[in-house]
């Protein structure tokens, strides 16, 4: 191909490639849209093509060398990470996990009605079937529930030092991040394995809700669920939806191989994961400090509505950050 056809049917890309990572050397990676970082690779990939092609061809040393500046660059901002800084942490917490949220709520959504509907489901069935219960829950809780006592329940009517309570809030951190890992990683079998961690969830939940119901407990049971449950719950099912990410791109990959795809909304599903750990922090220390006083039930059910409230305002009721 002579090099002036070469040129003319290849710059589109390499001028749009310049673009993009014109974009990210100027706001950083997180400005561009999911559609812009999925074309990214390709446009990343063809110039890489344009510059072999070009030197197995022997073409001028001026397009040669314009071709590694572009090439060059591009790996250098698609692959460089970000110095930690306060202000990047910041940015993060504020605007870009919440945005990214916001983006995602297709795989987060469908996470939440997946987990909902078994709850019910199971909930239905308990309810209705109360002898059920002994293959859908472990036999202490059903004790402790039927004795108008929870687990839960037991610690709220004793006491706890503080180092026992942060104790306590360190090992419900680190046993909710490994529940919410499961249901991210075991995305990769096209999205069955997410399926069945969040059903494996709500099943105790439906479960012990309507036993519960059966005992007259449920203003109690709920009064040791929610205060933590709604930012827990929530964390959930943002990892599940990272799952489902990781999914969509085996099953879907579009223009993209199933590699490449799963490469580039692996990204998107990490950062998902990573502000999920934040929310399980936050919620155990709920759970360590606040789940455990021995306070009146309806306090803390007012507690949870307040910790809803601003989990809305923080996730979804909020002015886009601004673009570059």
């Amino acid at each position: 191909m002579e090099q002036d056809r070469f040129v003319r049917l290849n710059s589109p890309i390499w001028e749009e490639l310049e673009k993009l990572t014109t974009a990210i050397r100027t706001g950083g990676i997180r400005r561009l849209s999911a559609d812009e970082l999925m074309r990214l690779s390709g446009l990343y990939r063809r110039t890489s093509g344009s510059l072999a092609y070009a030197k197995s061809h022997g073409y001028d040393r001026k397009l040669l060398l314009y071709l590694n500046d572009c090439v060059a660059k591009a790996y250098a901002e698609i692959y460089r990470g970000e110095p930690f800084t306060i202000y990047n942490v910041k940015r993060f917490l504020l605007h870009d996990f919440p945005r990214e949220f916001r983006t995602q709520s297709g795989p987060i959504g469908l996470a939440a009605f997946i987990f909902i509907f078994s709850a019910i489901l199971f909930g239905y069935l308990v309810y209705t079937r109360p002898e059920c219960a002994v293959c859908l829950i472990p036999e202490s809780m059903i004790k402790g529930i039927e004795s108008g006592i929870t687990p839960e329940g037991e610690l709220s009517r004793g006491a706890i030092t503080s180092y026992q309570k942060s104790v306590m809030s360190h090992q419900i951190m680190i046993n909710n991040i490994k529940v919410g890992i499961r249901a991210f990683a075991l995305g990769i079998f096209f999205g069955l394995g997410t399926v069945y961690s969040l059903v494996h969830n709500a099943q105790l939940i439906g479960a012990l809700a309507a036993l519960s119901a059966h005992q007259n407990q449920s203003i109690l049971f709920w009064s040791l669920i929610l205060p933590h449950g709604v930012i827990e719950l929530m964390a959930i099912f943002i990892c599940a939806g990272a799952g489902f990410l990781l999914a969509q791109a085996l099953i879907d990959p579009g223009q993209y191989s199933r590699l490449d795809a799963l490469k580039l909304r692996g990204k998107e599903a990490a950062f998902l994961m990573l502000g999920s750990i934040v929310l399980f922090a936050v919620a155990a220390l709920i759970e360590g400090f606040i789940t455990p006083l021995p306070i009146p039930p309806w306090s803390k059910l007012i507690f949870s509505g307040i910790v809803a409230a601003l989990l809305y305002v923080y996730l979804i009721f909020q002015e886009p950050s601004r673009q570059a």
